[in-house]
């Protein structure tokens, strides 16, 4: 039998007084069961998090790094929850990916900065000057990220698992292309918000993913080991929830 852990969570909401007293009304303690390998990921999360909170924020560049491996952890915690292998290329991807997007935020800071006039920050162990070497370092990652996706459309496993695994490789020129444009408008000052925050609300973003989305489901084999494991998995879980209520 796995092992698990009861965790209790003791907290306090804070209402305004115009919604009324009945407006949030939840326990002041909170039960879990976890497993052990969803405990060691919550736990390495809350490590690293409370770590980048208190110092490693302010640390040139392991910030940046830090975001990424959070990141990661997420999907890991992911892959742990619903009891689904996560690859080694996925996981690889997603460092990239996420290092590339957190460079793109600093850029982004740092450009919004110099268009006002202000100094260096004193919250972050970045100068002004930094901004040229920022947008290489935010390109590079990226670019490997589509990389090493490319390398992933190259392997044997993407033939096993897809029906017409040709149609991904439509997703390595959106990719390159959403990251370029991405770090373009940071140069130009007019990337304002979290570059995934931008994401979900620009149209040409939501354009790109849409056109993903569809390459990949028309790329997806119906009938594969992992395609069956995930749907039995998630009917399981569905169940279980609807027996619970």
């Amino acid at each position: 039998m796995a092992k698990t852990y009861r965790i209790t969570i003791e907290y306090t909401t804070m209402v305004p007084e115009e919604y009324g007293p009945d407006w949030w009304d939840w326990p002041d303690l909170l039960d879990l069961d976890i497993a052990h390998g969803e405990f060691v990921v919550l736990a390495a999360y809350f490590a690293i998090t409370l770590a980048y909170s208190l110092v490693l924020k302010r640390k040139m560049m392991i910030d940046v790094v830090t975001l990424a491996v959070l990141y990661a952890i997420r999907i890991i915690g992911g892959g742990v929850a619903i009891a689904v292998p996560i690859s080694e290329w996925l996981l690889a991807f997603s460092l990239f990916i996420f290092t590339s997007l957190a460079l793109i935020k600093r850029h982004s800071e740092l450009g919004l900065r110099l268009q006002a006039g202000l100094g260096d920050p004193t919250n972050r162990n970045y100068r002004l000057d930094d901004l040229p070497v920022i947008a290489a370092l935010a390109a590079a990652s990226g670019y490997c990220a589509v990389i090493i996706f490319a390398l992933y459309l190259s392997s044997d496993t993407v033939r096993s698992l897809y029906r017409h695994p040709e149609m991904l490789w439509l997703a390595c020129p959106l990719l390159v292309y959403w990251i370029s444009r991405v770090l373009l408008l940071s140069h130009r000052r007019l990337l304002i918000d979290d570059p995934v925050v931008f994401a979900m609300k620009d149209k040409v973003s939501i354009a790109v993913g849409a056109l993903m989305a569809s390459a990949a489901s028309t790329a997806w084999r119906a009938r594969n080991p992992l395609a069956t494991r995930l749907s039995a998995r998630c009917r399981e879980t569905s169940a279980f929830s609807n027996s619970a209520l």
